[in-house]
């Protein structure tokens, strides 16, 4: 054990949640009943609330006494106190590694930049810790065997569903059929990574180049003749 304790916070769906404003997760008291007291122990909790703590030390096989001015609150603690529900956490069952799947390349591209990375999310890959109109600024970048339009698409679903106002999309790939799809949906800003920015440079300037040189050599040719 760690002196950092990750303990998620209730899943608004959770059955454990009564909806009580300062309600805490059961777990939270678990581990604090856990390393503090023993079995047959008496627990008080002067200021109950929802009663969390008096359920986590019926669970833990303590006894309790709790306190409080609302009787709302004695109400719904007397209540969980009957049937006690616990919401297991997927996160401690399985490690926080379980959910970090971020695309490591992805964030490679992305590095200089003051961001979060995302994680299960299939259309975000970051997002800005700066914000724009008060709103989150989400980025994706362009995947190996992803067309634009389907990068575009999916950076644009993920971004509104978090009320974003502009989004980024960093292209991997050379494209030259952006702009139709572009002022379809105005959210998304697209931008070269710096591998495409380069090589399209030099292919630019590559071809450039071989074009002077053969109007030089067409008009060498007509000197001569």
């Amino acid at each position: 054990m760690t002196d950092v304790w990750e303990i998620p916070f209730l899943n608004p769906k959770a059955k454990e949640r009564t909806g009580y404003p300062t309600q805490k997760p059961i777990l939270l008291l678990d581990r604090i009943i856990e390393i503090s007291t023993h079995k047959g122990d008496i627990i008080l909790d002067p200021f109950c609330g929802s009663g969390t703590t008096l359920v986590a030390a019926k669970m833990k096989s303590r006894k309790y006494i709790g306190i409080d001015v609302s009787q709302e609150a004695i109400n719904l603690t007397k209540s969980r106190l009957e049937t006690l529900i616990k919401t297991e956490s997927a996160l401690l069952k399985n490690g926080r590694s379980s959910y970090i799947n971020a695309d490591e390349k992805a964030l490679a591209i992305l590095s200089g930049l003051d961001i979060l990375p995302v994680h299960r999310n299939a259309g975000i890959d970051a997002i800005l810790k700066r914000n724009y109109l008060s709103k989150p600024v989400p980025i994706r970048v362009q995947r190996e065997h992803e067309t634009i339009y389907e990068a575009i698409k999916k950076l644009s679903i993920a971004a509104k569903k978090k009320g974003a106002e502009i989004a980024f999309l960093v292209a991997t790939q050379s494209t030259q059929d952006l702009i139709d799809f572009i002022i379809d949906d105005s959210i998304v800003k697209i931008i070269h990574s710096p591998a495409l920015e380069i090589n399209t440079f030099i292919d630019e300037a590559r071809t450039n180049k071989l074009l002077d040189t053969d109007a030089l050599t067409n008009q060498y040719s007509s000197n001569i003749f």
